[in-house]
């Protein structure tokens, strides 16, 4: 009975300073993999999404980690060709936090249970489209609409208050 390539997650138990002895789970890699790829971005899979060992071992994608495989793929796979050779940066990046890399974005969030990191990276211009495209589209027609009536109100306040002022000014001071 095969279940491909697995990873196992062990803790001691104590009590005060008494061992008690330890708590260990298998993960299939499969399954981790199966775990990050439900979580999509509005229905959207997200495969520059990935859990890496400390070892540089791939752990988890949604695309790169088949229960057939036989050997554990390198967390380099994982990212762009500029990103490859940059893991041990990457590795030393504060976690939580947005980083630019190249022309990258790329957040890294290390497991508390576990030494592993969830790494997730964009392209800069992609980050942009997304953006724009999450922005609401009320919003987006609102704000046109909403310069349309400053427009439109800035045009009858001139036709029906300025104008009228300045022709009554300019009839004073010729009278006066």
């Amino acid at each position: 009975w095969d279940e491909g390539l697995m990873v196992t997650i062990s803790a001691p138990v104590y009590e005060n300073d008494d061992f008690h002895g330890v708590v260990s789970l298998d993960f299939t890699l499969d399954t981790l993999s199966q775990y990050v790829d439900s979580l999509a971005l509005r229905g959207r899979s997200l495969p520059n999404l990935f859990v890496i060992s400390q070892n540089n071992e791939l752990l988890a994608h949604s695309t790169l980690i088949n229960p057939k495989d036989t050997d554990v793929a390198d967390a380099s796979s994982a990212f762009p060709e500029p990103l490859r050779d940059r893991l041990e940066e990457i590795d030393h990046l504060a976690p939580g936090q947005f980083h630019q890399v190249d022309n990258y974005w790329l957040i890294r969030q290390d497991f508390t249970f576990a030494p592993w990191s969830l790494i997730f990276w964009i392209p800069r211009g992609e980050l942009r489209l997304i953006t724009l495209a999450s922005t609401d589209t009320l919003f987006l027609v609102l704000l046109p609409g909403l310069g349309i009536i400053l427009v439109v109100a800035s045009l009858l306040t001139r036709q029906a208050f300025i104008r009228p002022a300045s022709l009554l000014v300019q009839h004073i001071k010729k009278e006066g």
